[in-house]
């Protein structure tokens, strides 16, 4: 199995999945305009309803999606995700009411979650050593992705319609699906597997067993909050501030577009050597890990210096010093 192949088919995958996803998400709003929500409280609950309804969805299948990666492979469920999403999002070009695509963005999350699925599979089949480069390649590509998106996806509504950019969605994922499938191999033995729905219950026991797993989940969940308040409420403020009303999907996605440039230029450096320290050196020498990581703290919990656990040994007799008492002193005058 080629590692570096596999590695730049899902880079090239996870690219056209994240920027065909950016690329309708950020027109919904303007989508219900168009199926005559026109109330503005009204159009803002349906905004966040939709939106939030795909996160939630794939929040709570999440981690049935990854008990099945361990028992059938992970790049069955990448393939999943992308021809799930390629699937349930050409359907939202169809619809021509609100609760219509509400119940299908729910479809889209229960099936899509190509990041993390994505995630796995690079830390399957990159070297051990290679896993910070591997995992930083992979995060410029989600950047990358979420940088492009939002602008093709401005320009496709602005100049051919809001129904048009799920269609571009779906084969841009359609594509995305086809690179896994000809390009990235898996090398994967299954493990006996347990009979009945119990094989699908998630175990959460190694992440309550882990304090810094608990920490490292509250914080994703506080920054994901975070970018998730402004994003869907975005193409509307565009929509408020701009008086010509002309261009407003195009300046969105040009707006979301910038702030995940940022982004992607920070995680290109990510798994690189440190400064001052060559990449012969750094490839011979097991992955560093800042002192706050979860490794550096796991290490910190067990490994214990082997000079604390010897039994203190008496120092050479020619070494001891002499009594007090035996010491001459020095009288004055």
């Amino acid at each position: 199995m080629n590692w570096k192949r596999n590695l730049y088919a899902i880079w090239v995958a996870e690219l056209l999945a994240i920027a065909g996803f950016n690329t309708s998400m950020p027109i919904i709003p303007f989508y219900l305009q168009e199926m005559g929500i026109r109330n503005p409280d009204l159009l803002k609950l349906w905004v966040g309803v939709i939106q939030s309804a795909a996160a939630i969805a794939m929040g709570l299948i999440a981690p049935v999606w990854g008990r099945l990666a361990d028992s059938y492979g992970r790049r069955m469920m990448l393939l999943r995700a992308m021809f799930g999403g390629m699937f349930f999002i050409a359907l939202m070009g169809f619809v021509t009411t609100p609760w219509e695509l509400l119940v299908l963005r729910v479809m889209q999350g229960l099936l899509t979650g190509t990041i993390a699925a994505a995630t796995v599979l690079v830390a399957a089949t990159v070297p051990a050593s290679e896993a910070g480069y591997g995992m930083g390649l992979l995060q410029t590509a989600v950047y990358v992705g979420a940088t492009v998106g939002p602008m093709v996806g401005g320009m496709v509504s602005d100049l051919i319609g809001n129904r048009f950019t799920f269609f571009v969605t779906s084969a841009m994922l359609g594509l995305a699906g086809l690179t896994v499938l000809l390009f990235v191999e898996e090398s994967f033995q299954p493990p006996a597997r347990t009979k009945g729905l119990q094989s699908l219950k998630p175990d959460f026991s190694v992440v309550l067993k882990s304090p810094v797993l608990v920490y490292l989940i509250l914080i994703g969940f506080s920054v994901q909050i975070a970018n998730a308040v402004v994003n869907p409420i975005m193409p509307l403020f565009v929509q408020q501030i701009n008086p010509n009303q002309t261009r407003v999907a195009a300046i969105t996605g040009l707006i979301l577009g910038i702030g995940a440039f940022s982004s992607a230029l920070s995680a290109a450096g990510v798994g690189r050597p440190w400064p001052g320290e060559s990449p012969a050196v750094a490839a011979s020498q097991p992955p560093r890990h800042p002192p706050y990581s979860p490794a550096h703290l796991r290490r910190a919990q067990v490994e214990i210096p082997a000079q604390s656990l010897a039994a203190p040994q008496p120092a050479p007799a020619s070494h001891k010093p002499r009594p007090p008492e035996s010491v001459p002193r020095k009288l004055p005058g």
